[in-house]
């Protein structure tokens, strides 16, 4: 059974742990990329199918505001995709949500589903393979997260755990770095992170914030490791 948004807290640490320092050591060795996804990069599509909501909840503008042109390095929210557009994506036939995502792409095209966006990027470091086959074939778009000081993502509801689940993993952090108003240390757990409710963050910190974001198109990881 699959579990609706109201049914589970808002975060929740699961017993499910990578090695931290490995997985630094292999970010290191690709956070030289451009972290533009959401700035004229690999997830322009996924802007639109939400309505291009991400300007106001990350930056605070108007999306007319925002140039896809723009240095992504300008902006206080960046994130740099792992994963990009798998044309080949096709929703599972055993899928059984009992609700539209069973049939139904998000936006009604397969570009504008983020469960489409599975394929990982080609040089992706061995410590990373490691954590994406941890989650199975069920994974789907995984990015890095960078929160800038004293910078925020204002509060929001993406879409249901029917849809997709969320995860984190913090990579660097601070006490004052917040999600859903509580830290989440740099220890290599995995979190939950529940996106039918009311979310948000916030680094109240004096270093970058960065996360690690991994979706997946089941609830396996839920269900096996709460």
């Amino acid at each position: 059974m699959w579990k609706k948004r109201k049914e589970m807290p808002a975060l929740l640490k699961l017993n499910l742990k990578f090695d931290i320092n490995k997985l630094k050591k292999a970010i290191k060795e690709i956070e030289h990329k451009d972290w533009n996804a959401c700035i004229g990069g690999a997830y322009t599509d996924l802007r639109r199918a939400h309505g291009n909501k991400l300007a106001e909840i990350a930056y605070q503008k108007d999306n007319k505001d925002i140039n896809m042109n723009d240095d992504w390095r300008k902006y206080s929210y960046q994130q740099l995709a792992l994963t990009e557009f798998d044309p080949n994506y096709e929703i599972k036939k055993n899928r059984n949500s009992g609700t539209r995502w069973d049939r139904s792409y998000m936006g009604g095209e397969k570009k504008y589903d983020e469960r489409a966006y599975r394929k990982p990027i080609p040089d992706l470091p061995e410590y990373l393979q490691y954590v994406f086959k941890t989650f199975g074939e069920d994974l789907t778009r995984v990015n890095l997260a960078k929160l800038m000081p004293k910078d925020r993502v204002a509060p929001h509801i993406d879409y249901d755990l029917t849809f997709s689940t969320r995860y984190h993993i913090a990579i660097e952090t601070n006490p004052e770095a917040l999600l859903c108003d509580e830290h989440i240390p740099a220890d290599g757990y995995v979190w939950f992170v529940n996106t039918g409710l009311m979310h948000s963050a916030f680094n109240g910190g004096k270093k970058p914030r960065t996360h690690l974001i991994l979706m997946t198109d089941s609830q396996k990881v839920l269900n096996e490791y709460s």
